[in-house]
């Protein structure tokens, strides 16, 4: 919040000569406007002197609060840069926080890919060896039954020479 800073001007009262009157007399008339000539001489020079005084008390005014303006801009300043650094920091902190339990996730991910194809390496090499089983069992019973069959057909010849 920056305040324009307003110069004070100081108001000065002018005193006013106060008129002369007529007299008769010419050396009256002389003396008397000489008198009211050397009273505004006067006047005047003090209205100057009051308003140099005033004039002198707004510039000092003027610079204290430029002055003030001026700390309190350095202040805001400062305070930006500690809240930019720790912001920052936080950021950073943040960052270095993320790409660990990124490291855990992808560490994690590989651990269960390499149970994944474990445990499909064995289900494969059951199927096979069940595979390889069945072939041998049919084969087996393909024997057996040849046998079964010869058999039969020897007992019927067996039988049929016997009649």
């Amino acid at each position: 919040e920056v305040k324009e800073v307003v110069e004070a001007k100081p108001v000065v009262k002018k005193e006013k000569a106060k008129p002369v009157k007529a007299s008769t007399s010419n050396k009256a008339n002389k003396a008397k406007e000489a008198k009211a000539a050397r009273a505004q001489t006067k006047a005047k020079a003090k209205a100057t002197k009051v308003e140099r005084k005033l004039s002198a008390k707004a510039m000092t005014s003027l610079a204290k609060q430029k002055k003030q303006q001026a700390a309190r801009l350095r202040t805001a300043a400062k305070v930006d840069a500690a809240q930019q650094k720790a912001k920052a920091k936080a950021d950073a902190k943040a960052l270095k926080k993320a790409r660990k339990l990124q490291a855990v996730r992808e560490k994690e991910a590989k651990k269960q890919a390499v149970i994944t194809a474990k445990r499909v390496k064995k289900q494969r090499a059951a199927k096979q060896k069940l595979a390889k089983e069945e072939a041998a069992a049919s084969k087996e019973l393909a024997k057996t039954t040849k046998e079964l069959d010869a058999a039969n057909a020897l007992a019927k010849r067996v039988a049929a020479k016997r009649r």
